[in-house]
């Protein structure tokens, strides 16, 4: 059986118990209660882990490969059907069709259980001293003022760049562009920049609460959740995943950081956090940190 990149990451993270507690691919009813209830084994976990194939395999004991690779040997426990379009109702609501995660996993007609693996969880000392941060791209202004202004409240911070994937990899252009700014501002002792390969849902909170387990597990340290963290266009609305990782917080059991989303106040001529001035809830004087919004204020670029 033949298995794509996005899948590929999945089994590694599995395998890693990156995604602790799931330690296999969900069947049915494990699917069903990641959805309905944002559980796995009585533990938090926000969305399934899938593994979906166009056929029916003929005994269950199957070779998975990669990149023509043989990357494992999975025993079957289970498969069975789904009925996607009430699952991404559930998950997305009416516009669920649009989506690309909907549109990725309608191409399979069966998915398949695997019998779970022993993963020995890695005991991991709270860091109360740590904040970690979650990013795809190249630190803009924006990301910089957040950084800044983290350091007045945690000794350090890893900032953990996602990198969907596995056989293109742009970590090393993104992790210069912090190093330039780092230098520049005297603060390489204090920020670490570490390489995270992991598949994209597109799920907005979801995929914020799952990201939040996920560096949990890797540094029991303090999350920061953005203003539209995870989010794809229209589906999911601002703050929409800090709310939900919220409500989790002491499940997850790290605290949940919102950074004051940074803004151009107009007014003040000026990247501002929310929390400098109040010019914000004034919308001629607020212009919202985006790589499309920062072209035009050149003179915050370095």
């Amino acid at each position: 059986m033949k298995i794509d990149n996005f899948t590929y990451l999945l089994l590694k993270a599995i395998r890693s118990g990156k995604i602790y507690p799931v330690n296999k691919f969900m069947n049915l009813e494990e699917t069903t209660m990641v959805i309905k209830k944002f559980k796995f084994k009585n533990k938090l976990f926000p969305l399934p882990i899938l593994l979906g194939s166009t056929t029916l395999p003929k005994n269950k004991n199957i070779n998975i490969y990669f990149n023509k690779k043989k990357i494992s040997n999975v025993k079957i426990e289970s498969i069975f059907k789904l009925n996607l379009k009430e699952i991404f109702f559930d998950i997305l609501g009416t516009k669920y069709k649009v989506h690309p995660l909907y549109k990725y996993y309608k191409k399979y007609n069966y998915f398949l259980s695997k019998k779970p693996i022993k993963i020995k969880k890695k005991i991991i000392k709270r860091n109360k001293s740590l904040v970690t941060i979650a990013t795809r791209n190249k630190p803009h202004i924006g990301h910089q003022t957040i950084i800044k202004y983290l350091l007045t409240k945690y000794k350090n911070i890893t900032v953990t760049i996602t990198q969907k994937n596995i056989n293109k990899s742009s970590f090393s252009s993104i992790k210069n562009s912090y190093v330039k700014f780092l230098t520049k501002e005297k603060l390489n002792n204090r920020v670490n920049i570490n390489n995270f390969t992991f598949p994209s849902f597109k799920l907005g909170p979801r995929e914020g609460l799952l990201q939040a387990i996920t560096r949990k597990n890797l540094y029991n340290a303090d999350f920061v959740v953005g203003r539209d963290h995870s989010g794809y266009k229209s589906f999911f609305n601002e703050n929409d995943t800090y709310k939900l990782c919220k409500k989790y917080e002491n499940k997850i059991g790290v605290k949940i950081i919102y950074p004051q989303s940074p803004f151009f106040c107009i007014k003040c001529d000026k990247i501002n956090l929310r929390t400098d001035c109040l010019h914000w809830k004034n919308k001629k004087f607020f212009i919202d940190i985006s790589n499309t919004n920062l072209k035009n204020i050149k003179k915050y670029f370095n």
